[in-house]
């Protein structure tokens, strides 16, 4: 995550608004950039569970996954 304070990672990823949420993959020469405007924990970890080696798979109901992420103030 970029933050309007880190002007050189600002810079080299050319970030015009902030914050604005990158992943790095090993042996990838672009980033991935996360297009959504609400930077929630579940949004970013739906974003991020898609590129993940581990992909964690929602239940066949519409509860929602249980995670670290879903309950930030554990982390």
């Amino acid at each position: 995550m970029i933050k309007n304070d880190e002007e050189s990672l600002a810079r080299q990823y050319g970030v015009k608004s902030y914050p604005t949420f990158f992943i790095l993959k090993h042996g990838e020469k672009k980033p991935i950039k996360y297009e959504g405007d609400v930077f929630t924990y579940k949004m970013l970890f739906e974003f991020i569970n898609i590129y993940s080696e581990t992909f964690v798979f929602k239940g066949t109901t519409d509860e929602p996954v249980e995670s670290a992420a879903s309950k930030p103030w554990l982390t």
